[in-house]
C-alpha cells in the first residue's frame, strides 16, 4: 500500500480570470523543480470543433466540416465565443478540441498529445460554453463523478502532484445534484484560488469563496491575484492588504500581465511563477499532508 498523491485544484472567482494560465504556470514550475507532475481538466466547455469529417449541426444548420468552415468558426469564436454546436449521432470526443487541456499537457512538455492522452487528461468535453451540468444536458448526456474520480486516481498514481484546472467556479453545478466543490472535497484537493488583480470587485468574491471552502472543510493552498490587463491601477495595491486583514496570510503573490508570446513559452511562464508567486507557500500544506500520509501508512505497516 502506498500513499496517494493529492493535488492542487486551481479555480477562479469568476470566468476568464486566468485559471488555465496559473495552472499551466504551476505545472511547469513544479516540473522544473524535479516533481513528477500530472495534469487534469475534469470537464472542458466551450470547445471549438476540430477539423475532420464528422457531420455537425451549427446553429441548427447541418453541414460537413472542412478547413474553410472550421477557420470561419474559429474567427467567429474569437468575437462572440464558440457557436452552439451539436454532433449528428454519437458524440466522438475527438470532434471537439479541448484547447485548455492541450495547454496543460504542453506545460509539462507534451507538445503533441495523442487522442488518448487528451481523453485521459480531459474525460468530458462539450461545445456549449455553459456550466458543466448545463453543457452536458445540452449534449444530451451527463457528467459522472465516479469517472472523474477514477481518472484522477489513475493520474495521481503516477505523479508527485496533480494540477487540476477547473472549468467552473466552486459553486457551479457539475452534475444534476453535485457542485464543483463536491468533487474537490471528494478528491481531497488543496485549492488555489485565482482572482483578477484590479481595483474593484475582488474582495467580496474571494471572501465568499473562502467561506464556502471553510464550510466544507476544504483546504486552501492560497490566493493568487492575476493581472489580466496591461494597465496597472495603483488602487490594486489595497487588495492583498484587505484580503489578509480579513482572512490571514493567504495571498501567494500577483502574477503580472503576460503577452501572448510570454504565455506561449512554458519555460518563461514557469520562471514568472517562481519569481512572482510564493510557490513554497502554495505547496506547504499539500506537502505536509503527503508526509502525514506516508507516516500513517508506515505505522500501519
Amino acid at each position: 500500500m502506498t500513499a496517494r498523491a493529492r493535488g492542487l485544484f486551481v479555480v477562479g472567482t469568476e470566468p476568464r480570470c486566468g485559471v488555465t494560465t496559473i495552472a499551466c504556470g504551476l505545472a511547469a514550475a513544479l516540473q522544473r523543480r524535479g516533481q513528477r507532475v500530472g495534469v487534469m481538466k475534469p470537464v472542458a466547455v466551450g470547445c471549438p470543433l476540430t477539423p475532420g469529417d464528422t457531420p455537425v449541426v451549427v446553429g441548427g444548420i447541418p453541414g460537413e466540416q472542412d478547413a474553410e468552415s472550421v477557420a470561419a468558426l474559429a474567427r467567429l469564436a474569437e468575437l462572440a465565443g464558440p457557436p452552439p454546436a451539436t454532433l449528428v449521432g454519437p458524440t466522438p470526443p475527438e470532434a471537439l478540441d479541448p484547447a485548455e487541456s492541450r495547454r496543460l499537457l504542453w506545460a509539462i512538455g507534451v507538445t503533441d498529445p495523442s487522442p488518448e492522452q487528451l481523453q485521459r487528461t480531459c474525460p468530458y468535453r462539450f461545445a456549449a460554453d455553459l456550466e458543466p451540468a448545463a453543457a452536458a444536458r445540452a449534449a444530451d448526456t451527463s457528467v459522472d463523478p465516479e469517472v472523474l474520480r477514477r481518472r484522477f486516481e489513475s493520474i495521481a498514481g503516477e505523479s508527485d502532484v496533480v494540477v487540476v484546472d477547473s472549468a467552473a467556479g466552486l459553486m457551479s453545478p457539475l452534475t444534476e445534484d453535485q457542485l464543483t466543490i463536491d468533487l474537490l472535497q471528494d478528491l481531497g484537493l488543496w485549492v488555489v484560488l485565482v482572482a483578477p488583480s484590479r481595483s474593484w470587485s475582488v474582495l467580496s468574491p474571494c471572501l465568499l469563496a473562502l467561506a464556502a471552502l471553510e464550510s466544507r472543510h476544504v483546504s486552501l493552498a492560497g490566493i493568487v491575484l492575476n493581472r489580466t490587463q496591461r494597465r496597472i491601477s495603483p488602487e490594486e495595491a489595497v487588495n492583498p492588504y484587505q484580503l489578509e486583514q480579513r482572512a490571514g496570510p493567504v495571498v501567494r503573490g500577483i502574477l503580472p500581465f503576460l503577452t501572448h508570446e510570454q504565455l506561449g513559452d512554458a519555460e518563461q511562464l514557469a520562471r514568472r511563477v517562481e519569481v512572482h508567486l510564493d510557490l513554497g507557500g502554495l505547496l506547504e500544506g499539500f506537502q505536509r499532508q503527503r508526509l502525514a500520509g506516508h507516516r500513517d501508512l508506515n505505522s500501519e505497516a
